[in-house]
């Protein structure tokens, strides 16, 4: 993870050259086109950039946007929360699984919690595969929707806003998807297997989001709390410390 050097900057100040590196990095797994690929920066705040420190190449990207939204709470009182969002993602195959987009998150966390200490903040994405929502399951306590526990009305109604509010005509309220116009993945890591569906996480996704072959995402979300920090922290150090333990726990 050491060898990754992590870079945010505003998405304004993309230039053309810099947008060119990240559409060689993009294009070979993705099919869009280079005038919506830039166009989305627009819609988005800030990007974060992994830099290979001995190499000094691109190795991956996370676009990020920050909004914040009403919603009503348990209590039906209305509640501001903080979101964070993540679009526009590449990461090397070979740089996957070094915790980069956990990294990012956990930074923005921080920045997020000395900025306004008692707000909440979720995290949250269309996950048009598999692997976005595996990440959650494998490492936080607290993540939407689960297959062990119901939606609280709070989430429904973030979900439902977030949906109504980027995603228009296209959200659909009672699956909690959003129908994208083409199915825009062309990375066969992502395609699922028979023995993928043993994974009771992958098989949940696939009942929660049957279309995610046709694009079809899946609104995904989580509060980036403490407890939730805490989790990740525990389940690093089991692998670490426990291997075979962590493992079997993965499978499970």
């Amino acid at each position: 993870m050491f060898e990754i050097r992590l870079e945010t900057k505003d998405s304004s100040l993309i230039d053309n050259q810099l947008n060119l590196q990240l559409w060689d990095l993009y294009s070979s797994f993705h099919s869009t086109s280079f005038e919506d690929f830039t166009e989305r920066w627009k819609s988005l705040d800030r990007v974060a950039i992994f830099y290979h420190r001995k190499q000094g190449n691109i190795i991956g990207f996370i676009g990020i946007r920050n909004r914040s939204f009403v919603i009503m709470n348990e209590q039906q009182k209305m509640e501001r929360v903080q979101t964070i969002y993540f679009g526009q993602v590449f990461i090397q195959h070979r740089f996957r699984g070094k915790l980069l987009v956990q990294r990012t998150v956990t930074s923005l966390l921080f920045k997020q919690k000395i900025r306004r200490p008692f707000s909440t903040v979720y995290f949250w994405t269309d996950a048009i595969s598999y692997k976005p929502f595996l990440i959650m399951t494998n490492n936080l306590a607290e993540y939407y929707p689960n297959p062990f526990n119901k939606n609280p009305a709070k989430i429904d109604g973030l979900i439902d806003v977030i949906g109504s509010t980027y995603f228009s005509d296209v959200y659909q309220v009672d699956s909690g998807t959003v129908l994208k116009p083409q199915y825009v993945l062309n990375d066969k890591s992502v395609e699922i297997t028979k023995k993928d569906l043993q994974n009771p996480f992958i098989s949940f996704f696939v009942n929660k989001n049957p279309d995610h072959i046709y694009g079809t995402g899946l609104i995904i979300t989580c509060p980036l709390s403490f407890k939730n920090l805490l989790h990740f922290l525990s389940r690093r150090i089991t692998k670490t410390l426990f291997p075979k333990k962590f493992y079997k726990s993965q499978r499970s």
